[in-house]
């Protein structure tokens, strides 16, 4: 696992919609492509946010946006759709306060558990979902298809957000 670099304290969240669709497909792009993951086009975040029970974030630094993060919450469960922080904001907790934030508007909603998946091989990522409370509860065999063809489980993981 990477160390971290200097930890950023200045950043704002901003909630963001449909509007933001293009934002967001080039946030995951940049967020995902050097591991050779597909990713959503800015149709498919627009359709996503479209959805019922379904929020966004930006997380901004000094006023650019540098990671974002996608959820639903129905029915009591929530999911964490997507995440992610750009490679040049990475190590630096913004993933980390992202996640709290999908936390506490998990919680505030009234929603008992909050679910997500992430590559097996992703082993930051895993870090600091395990650093926030979540466990792992199953597996995806072969769910991640990567640009290259490759095959990589998806691990679920899930955290109690009761009150």
């Amino acid at each position: 696992m990477a160390q971290p670099s200097k930890p950023t304290s200045n950043y704002t969240i901003k909630t963001v919609g449909v509007a933001h669709a293009a934002l967001l497909s080039s946030l995951q792009d940049a967020a995902y492509s050097p591991q050779g993951e597909r990713f959503w086009s800015k149709t498919s975040f627009g359709e996503t946010l479209l959805s019922h029970g379904v929020s966004a974030n930006v997380v901004e630094v000094a006023g650019d946006p540098v990671g974002f993060c996608v959820m639903r919450q129905v029915t009591g469960e929530a999911e964490i759709l997507t995440i992610g922080v750009i490679p040049a904001s990475q190590r630096r907790g913004l993933g980390k306060v992202l996640l709290r934030n999908c936390i506490n508007e998990a919680t505030i909603n009234g929603a008992s558990t909050l679910f997500l998946e992430v590559r097996a091989d992703n082993i930051d990522a895993i870090h600091t979902y395990r650093s926030c409370g979540f466990t792992e509860s199953g597996s995806r065999k072969n769910y991640y298809r990567l640009e290259n063809g490759q095959l990589i489980d998806a691990l679920i993981y899930a955290l109690d957000v009761k009150k």
